[in-house]
């Protein structure tokens, strides 16, 4: 989703005006990322997370249309997340989880998962073509987290991450 700013061309942004101006205009509490990732967060990484019993289980994978979900161990990868201290920030980790239980990770290019955190391309897959420029100036998980509003950027790659 691209946010508009009247008057403004978004991409020419990306392109010429410092990393952190760009943030400032697009990623700010007020960004479109905001909302969504919200709704994303309280419509399935918060209702993954309280899962406690086979009813609440059940009621998860029914509305969600899976086969199964490996919530205590998505859990307990979680709790992995958390003992490493990863700079990211608590609803970040545990989207990261629920995409470890997906499967994402099993499909990527990445020999661990520190590597992937330090990937500017972290959708990568055997096979994809990798573009010069990721659209984040080659700035990875862990990089984007030394920028004011780099958080947020990293919530609207991880909502990206969902589709492969």
């Amino acid at each position: 989703m691209v946010e508009y700013i009247k008057g403004r061309n978004r991409w020419d942004d990306e392109d010429n005006l410092p990393y952190q101006e760009y943030l400032n205009l697009y990623y700010s509490e007020h960004s479109h990322i905001v909302e969504r990732w919200a709704k994303y967060i309280n419509d399935y990484v918060n209702w993954a997370f309280s899962i406690e019993t086979e009813e609440d289980y059940q009621r998860f994978i029914d509305a969600h249309r899976m086969r199964y979900f490996h919530y205590k161990e998505m859990k307990q990868f979680y709790e992995e997340l958390k003992s490493k201290n990863y700079p990211l920030d608590d609803d970040v980790l545990k989207c990261i989880a629920v995409l470890w239980e997906t499967g994402y990770f099993d499909r990527r290019t990445h020999s661990n998962f520190d590597e992937w955190l330090n990937d500017p391309h972290p959708n990568n897959f055997p096979g994809m073509q990798i573009p010069e420029d990721n659209g984040y100036k080659g700035n990875s998980f862990l990089s984007l987290t030394k920028y004011k509003y780099g958080m947020n950027v990293i919530r609207e790659r991880l909502l990206g991450c969902f589709r492969y």
